[in-house]
This record gives C-alpha cells, structure tokens and sequence, in this order.
C-alpha cells in the first residue's frame, strides 16, 4: 500500500516458493517471480476478488489484433481511414458500472461505453488519430465494478505503424511480400493483419499502402 512504504501480507495462491517482487509505480501492477517458474501477475494491488483488466485489443473489420497487458505493446497495421478511426476492446474480470474518464495521447475520444450485452467489456472509439511510427497510450481514470472495486488510474499503450504485417516494428520487404503473397484473398483470421484497409480482401490497394509505408518504424 501507499507506494510501497507499507506492505500486509496476502495469500498468493501457490505452494511455490517466491523469490522477488515488483511493482511499478502506480502502486498496482506488479509481478512476483518464483521457484518452478512460476510468474503472479497483479493490476490491482493483488486484492483477492477486486477489479482487473484481463486483455485489451483494437478491433477492426471484425478481427482483433491483441494488444498485451505487459511486455511489448501489441502493434496496430492497419488503417483508421480518412477520419484516424480505431476501436479499443477491453475485457475486465468483474462486471463494470462506471468508468470516470478516459483520455489517449493522440487523436480523440469520439465515444466510450460499457458493453451494453457484457458489462466486462469496455468498449473506446478513438478518431482523428493521425500519429503513425509512433506510439499511443489511452488511460482510464476512476474505473468502477459491480462489487464496489475501484482502478484509479489504468494505461492500455500500443503502437500505431500501418503496414507493419508481421508486428516487428517496422515496415520492410517482408512485409510487403507477405501481402503480394496472397493478393485475392478474402480477410480471415490467418491474413487479416494484411487487409490494411479493412475492406475484407487483400488486393493491390494494400499491397500499395504497404509499399507507400516502407522504411517507416516505431521508435526504439
């Protein structure tokens, strides 16, 4: 609690011996490390039963592209259209019932909901985003559930990078030749990445927006 500068005990669930701890700065998220491998995950403190984010993705044509909760960020390679548009899918283990605000570091927020079907789902609408080779952060401040949990603060971040088929960063031949590979397929879930346009064919008008994108990365 508090930083860091007090500490109570908690039960972790395992009979594997711990060996260290993390936490970052938001006082949250943190990992413990153990014996056998063993790797604990935490965005909440580690309070038994309270409010976590579970996965976070950008949704597009009906196919997501994952973006993880730790480690690397998930890359989006697709395009947002004239308008800079993307959507955000986050899942959440308990149910919500209120989120007090929500923010990105690029474009705007044109709406957010809680999922009218899943209240485990919140659901963000970015527009005019126009930051390609860079990378975004949305937060959510004041997140709320059922059992009267709360995440005061909460940071999805991904990379932006049209045309980066394979998600490594950057935008090169491979790429390019992954998408003239299978120019006339219809989009599925083994090719989506390459319909860049969300049109739900790979054709030459994706084949061209990668070439248009070569040499483009994400910073280090």
């Amino acid at each position: 609690t508090d930083m860091g500068v007090s500490w109570s005990a908690q039960s972790s669930g395992t009979f594997f011996d711990l060996l260290d701890v993390h936490f970052a700065s938001d006082g949250l998220t943190g990992v413990a490390v153990g014996a056998a491998g063993t790797i604990l995950r935490t965005t909440n403190g580690g309070q038994a039963g309270g409010l976590e984010l579970v996965t976070a993705a950008s949704r597009k044509g009906g196919f997501d592209i994952d973006l993880p909760l730790e480690g690397e960020p998930g890359i989006e390679c697709r395009s947002g259209g004239n308008g800079g548009h993307f959507k955000l899918i986050l899942t959440f283990n308990n149910e919500l019932i209120a989120v007090d605000s929500v923010s990105t570091s690029c474009g705007a927020i044109a709406s957010s909901a809680i999922g009218p079907d899943d209240p485990h789902h919140f659901r963000i609408s970015l527009s005019d985003v126009t930051c390609n080779a860079e990378f975004v952060t949305v937060t959510l401040a004041g997140v709320h559930d059922a059992e009267g949990n709360t995440l005061p603060s909460l940071e999805i971040p991904f990379g932006l990078l049209l045309g980066d088929i394979n998600g490594d960063g950057v935008v090169d031949s491979n790429d390019s030749q992954q998408v003239k590979l299978d120019r006339g397929q219809e989009t599925d879930s083994t090719n989506f990445r390459e319909d860049t346009n969300t049109t739900g064919r790979i054709d030459a008008v994706d084949f061209a927006l990668v070439k248009s994108q070569l040499g483009t990365m994400l910073p280090p």
